[in-house]
């Protein structure tokens, strides 16, 4: 749901060489890091004000709090959250 928005991803670079066809698909054979690069963490989600924002970041600056204030502006996402519409009855 659009009012629900967000996303989470880390971003790795890896050692593999870029392939002009598909640059854009995800390739199993990418697994290794390359060396001496950041992961990047990448938050996309609606804020309290019901606007998208966008922030990347390395991720030890996410862990460490420098970008706390802006991430602080997403409104809070309760995953996993019981709901009655997942609710099992037997």
């Amino acid at each position: 749901m659009e009012s629900n928005l967000n996303v989470n991803v880390l971003l790795i670079i890896t050692t593999c060489k870029k392939d002009s066809k598909n640059t854009y698909e995800h390739r199993d054979e990418c697994v290794t890091q390359k060396q001496h690069t950041p992961m990047i963490d990448c938050v996309v989600c609606k804020t309290t004000d019901d606007q998208e924002l966008v922030d990347c970041a390395r991720k030890r600056d996410v862990t460490s709090g420098r970008r706390k204030m802006i991430r602080e502006k997403c409104r809070n996402y309760a995953h996993g959250s019981a709901h009655i519409l997942r609710s099992v009855r037997e």
